[in-house]
């Protein structure tokens, strides 16, 4: 994809969460069943934070509603959360935001020696892309560090590759990193979706056509008329390069396992996990 298709492409999704955000979002409100295979490492990165005295570090990259921090909520009771997240729409963390503020503000807290139970949460503008790296300030500064339903919108693999060296670098020592990559080509039933959308999509900006790679679709979202959103697919052999740049990118970060969940078929979402 050049330049200028990878731009459009990238203006189409950008497009879309301005326009649908608040409906889209609304259909996102629990956990995913992939997530509960985290569970236990989640458990021990909170009780070595508890251990210190702290509130467990958490990196959201493309955060969107902040539906995965009130879900580790609800699996860590009592535990202080403090999450930085990551968006290109903030402003559908906001009803999440003013969520998490009001518990704190009702909730007992840990008491002077220790840090207040409950999440707490700030959400930060961000254009993920091939431009885009983690900002210094936030280097080795997380226990977790997740990019769940971001890296399928990013229309080049260096995009891809700088969201994943993001998570290693993001790590602290001990830290644990997850990813997931939608596998929406292996459903035919959003294959066929993917296919209108695509019929549509073209004829509307002929200049797209063999632009497009392996892996690459545009999606619409519940009939409107002229919305899409860019979507791509990552193989096994791809997400083998990206694993790859991940561990590289910072010392002592290694891949801790691999695995399939989510949707109907149970395989979804490919999972990707790093450890530090």
């Amino acid at each position: 994809m050049d330049e200028r298709a990878a731009r459009l492409a990238d203006q189409l999704t950008a497009g879309f969460y301005a326009r649908c955000g608040e409906s889209f979002s609304a259909t996102r409100a629990g956990g995913w069943p992939g997530w509960s295979r985290l569970e236990g490492p989640l458990r021990a990165a909170a009780r070595r934070a508890a251990d210190e005295g702290r509130a467990l570090r958490v990196l959201d990259l493309g955060c969107g509603n902040l539906r995965f921090e009130r879900w580790l909520e609800g699996l860590l009771p009592g535990a202080a959360v403090e999450a930085v997240g990551l968006d290109r729409e903030p402003g559908l963390a906001a009803g999440a935001l003013g969520a998490a503020a009001g518990a704190a503000g009702g909730g007992a807290g840990a008491g002077s020696d220790g840090p207040a139970a409950g999440l707490s949460a700030e959400v930060v503008a961000a254009e993920f892309g091939d431009g885009w790296g983690l900002p210094t300030a936030l280097e080795g500064a997380f226990d977790v560090a997740v990019a769940f339903g971001l890296l399928h919108h990013l229309t080049g693999f260096r995009g891809r590759r700088a969201v994943m060296e993001g998570l290693a670098r993001a790590l602290a020592p001990g830290g644990v990193a997850a990813a997931s990559f939608w596998r929406f080509l292996d459903d035919r039933r959003l294959v066929a979706k993917a296919r209108e959308a695509m019929a549509d999509a073209l004829a509307r900006w002929p200049g797209l056509a063999g632009q497009l790679g392996p892996g690459d679709a545009f999606l619409g979202w519940q009939g409107e008329e002229g919305v899409f959103r860019f979507c791509h697919a990552v193989d096994e052999a791809e997400l083998d390069r990206l694993v790859a740049a991940a561990t590289a990118a910072a010392p002592g970060v290694r891949e801790a396992g691999r695995f399939s969940a989510d949707g109907r078929s149970g395989e979804l979402n490919r999972y990707a996990l790093l450890a530090r």
